[in-house]
């Protein structure tokens, strides 16, 4: 196998991160506006698994940028955990607080017998910790559980590391056995929650990102010793997909769609190895990666739309949503808007401001000597 390098630029990988949002996006308003698409689609029904690839793909992603300054030595641990921190926190913060506010007035409004925020609940939410079976509903703004899974993902992620300097040296191995790992974990789901895997999220969201991200980690080091002629990765891509999209339709056992899902983000890896340098198209299209890029307050703010339009604005209006596929379209149209906005004017501004001082910076200034 070739040890050619993946690009540090794979914008087919930014650019299906939009599409998993947007199918978490449509699971969730169908849920709450047209009832009857999930039962018509198993696409929809299925649309859960839309976070978990979000999973997969954290752990391939964060194996691509952090193994070489791993292998070299200059991997710091606070540093990483201090640009993670400023990748989520800002935005996860800012849409705290909107449903803090939001969920009081639909409180006011009678649309809750009890008040849905409490000192507990603003706590765990604010330290990230919400999804470690520490409450025992959703909160707040509910989709952040996955982030508080991924906050476990990233104080773990050195471990990860070490793992995968280890499994480099076998990468097929090291998949085989990820994938065993993700197996092992349905099963133990079964046996502790009584649910399985993929449904665990405030109770037990912490678990069920590990195995993922095991597998996104292991199928990096696949990824990384392979090249694929451009259209081989093309094909690849397309059949990949439509294998997600068919079993989601079939309602396929969810470990299989988690399969297929890794083996696109593979062939999408492939494709930005095999088109590097060349004009950007297909996924590499500007316009798919700048939705790519939003992708993350997409996914944040979408629920808080969701209760705004149902919980405030259709009470004080006097309307009835339910059934409405004009409510949808419209909830899916401003969710686009401030999406946008808050990437702009929030989770990039804050994420770069964050991340010129690292810790390392700080204590070479509190020491600069190194005594």
């Amino acid at each position: 196998m070739s040890h050619q390098p993946l690009p540090a630029d794979l914008a087919e990988l930014t650019a299906l991160r939009f599409f998993a949002a947007l199918i978490v996006l449509v699971y969730h308003y169908a849920q709450a506006w047209v009832p009857g698409l999930a039962d018509a689609s198993g696409i929809v029904s299925k649309g859960y698994l839309g976070v978990d690839f979000f999973f997969v793909l954290s752990g391939f992603i964060l194996t691509h940028v952090y193994l070489p300054a791993h292998r070299a030595g200059t991997f710091h641990v606070l540093d990483f955990i201090w640009a993670r921190f400023a990748r989520v926190y800002p935005l996860h913060l800012v849409t705290m607080i909107f449903a803090i506010l939001l969920l009081t007035i639909a409180f006011r409004l009678g649309q809750f017998a009890q008040d849905p925020v409490y000192l507990r609940v603003i706590l765990a939410n604010a330290a990230l910790v919400h999804a470690w079976g520490v409450t025992d509903h959703f909160s707040l703004n509910e989709p952040s559980w996955s982030i508080s899974a991924e906050w476990a993902a990233y104080l773990l992620f050195p471990i990860f590391l070490t793992a995968t300097r280890v499994g480099d040296k076998r990468p097929l191995a090291f998949l085989a056995g990820a994938v065993g790992v993700l197996f092992a974990a349905w099963q133990g789901a079964e046996l502790m929650f009584a649910k399985p895997l993929t449904q665990l999220a405030f109770d037990g969201g912490a678990l069920r990102i590990l195995p993922c991200f095991l597998v996104g980690c292991a199928l990096y080091t696949v990824a990384r010793q392979v090249a694929l002629p451009r259209e081989t990765a093309q094909i690849g891509l397309v059949l990949a997909a439509l294998a997600v999209l068919v079993l989601m339709q079939v309602l396929a056992f969810d470990l299989l769609i988690i399969l297929a899902i890794a083996a696109m983000i593979f062939f999408a890896s492939q494709c930005a190895r095999a088109g590097a340098g060349s004009q950007p198209n297909g996924l590499a299209a500007r316009p798919l990666v700048y939705l790519g890029e939003i992708s993350f307050a997409i996914y944040m703010v979408h629920r808080l739309v969701e209760h705004a339009l149902k919980e405030v604005v259709s009470p004080l209006m006097g309307f009835n949503p339910d059934g409405s596929i004009l409510m949808m379209t419209a909830a899916f149209v401003l969710t686009l808007i401030l999406s946008a906005l808050l990437y702009h004017l929030v989770e990039r501004p804050a994420r770069t401001l964050m991340r010129r001082a690292p810790p390392s910076q700080w204590m070479h200034r509190a020491n600069p000597h190194g005594l």
